[in-house]
């Protein structure tokens, strides 16, 4: 919270000069996406505190061996995802709608309930969700397919600690966010082990509610960064690391990113911000070949693009 309302702060009274620059346009945006934020996670909380009363049995859940999918962002890692998801008795990770609607494990028994109910009276509100889906969606998903029924990464758990460098949209301020992209290196050492054991307990609650025997998967290009905390925080975690050339990769991203910046309205000369991006970049193709050799061989992997668009099936039984 102190960090939402300092941003918050610093947007409307001192952006002149920065990407934050506030313009009629970016101002009625964050005159809706600011209130709406502050009670949207305000009510997660409120139904976090209710876990600790209802379900405190949560934090005992053993997270064994769990999968995260790591990389350059745009290499393939939502393909990998949603195809080991696939094998729902194995693997568990995140839809879209559980962590935009349900991270706690008494909304996820609402939100489950109310689904429920929907099918029995004909599945109508479903119906309507997919619909609304469809048209907010629809420039998104031609550049990076999603829904709010798919499996999507989990670096949206993270905005409800103001804890990610994917805030650096809504908070254009490069200072503030560039860290977390180098989270292991730069980030203090407190505030590491803070995001990562709100991080964990959010899978602990996940593996509660969908069954603690069950592995989780995770795909989150933007914890890159993160390997070394990562394998600090699960010993016994797996992490691939997915490669994609960069001539491919790198304008793939910068559409997605051109995306989000023109959803907030932010300046819009992005000449430099995409350098700040191509330095994101450079560090998640070079910090995996720094790292990985630090992790047994049978705790990490690299996969090319190119082996799982012409060979997924061997590619993933390899894995």
């Amino acid at each position: 919270y102190g960090r939402f309302f300092r941003l918050t702060f610093r947007t409307l009274f001192r952006s002149r000069g920065t990407y934050a620059q506030l313009s009629p346009g970016r101002f009625l945006v964050l005159l809706f996406w600011l209130p709406t934020t502050f009670i949207h996670h305000t009510i997660h909380w409120f139904f976090f505190m209710v876990d600790a009363v209802l379900f405190s049995g949560y934090r005992k859940v053993e997270v064994r061996e769990p999968v995260f999918l790591l990389g350059v962002p745009r290499s393939g890692t939502t393909l990998l995802q949603r195809t080991m998801a696939q094998d729902t008795e194995g693997f568990s990770g995140f839809q879209l709608w559980e962590m935009m609607m349900a991270p706690s494990i008494t909304e996820k028994y609402i939100f489950t309930g109310i689904g429920k109910l929907d099918r029995l009276l004909g599945g109508f509100g479903k119906k309507l969700v997919l619909r609304i889906e469809k048209k907010a969606l629809a420039e998104l998903s031609k550049i990076h397919p999603t829904g709010f029924f798919k499996a999507e990464e989990d670096e949206l758990l993270l905005v409800m600690a103001f804890s990610t460098l994917a805030l650096v949209y809504p908070f254009p301020f490069v200072d503030e966010f560039l860290p977390m992209a180098r989270f292991d290196t730069e980030v203090e050492a407190s505030d590491r082990k803070m995001i990562m054991k709100f991080y964990k307990r959010c899978i602990q609650r996940h593996l509660y509610f969908h069954g603690p025997e069950k592995r989780f998967i995770s795909k989150n290009p933007l914890a890159t960064g993160k390997i070394l905390s990562l394998r600090e925080t699960f010993p016994d975690a797996k992490i691939i690391c997915n490669v994609r050339t960069p001539t491919e990769a790198v304008p793939s991203m910068l559409s997605l990113t051109d995306y989000y910046w023109r959803a907030f309205k932010n300046n819009k000369d992005v000449s430099d911000f995409r350098e700040l991006l191509l330095t994101v970049a450079s560090y998640f193709y070079s910090y995996p070949i720094e790292v990985l050799d630090q992790i047994p061989e049978d705790g990490q992997a690299v996969v090319q693009f190119e082996d799982l668009k012409h060979h997924l099936k061997d590619t993933i039984t390899g894995l």
